[in-house]
């Protein structure tokens, strides 16, 4: 893994799916590193536990689409972008 990868990155995408309700948050480390929390089953009002699924590596076709156009745009790395893809409704 590279030095910038720490707990720090990984509490803090955790936290934006959990914090936001989202279903899943794509953080871009790098064009070529990205880290993904993505949380498994629909959020239960009973209080049962919450599992996070951690993706760490290459960005898939939907996130290549997503790094080139931020390229054309800024073109900065490592950006401080989080997406956030949500349940529907």
């Amino acid at each position: 893994m590279k030095s910038y990868l720490g707990h720090r990155v990984i509490g803090e995408i955790a936290n934006e799916v959990l914090t936001n309700g989202a279903k899943q948050a794509t953080l871009y480390l790098t064009p070529n590193l990205t880290v993904k929390a993505t949380l498994r089953g629909k959020a239960r009002t009973n209080g049962r536990g919450t599992t996070i699924l951690l993706t760490i590596g290459k960005p898939n076709y939907e996130q290549r689409q997503f790094i080139a156009r931020h390229k054309r745009t800024d073109g900065v790395f490592p950006s401080n972008v989080t997406t956030l893809k949500y349940f529907k409704k």
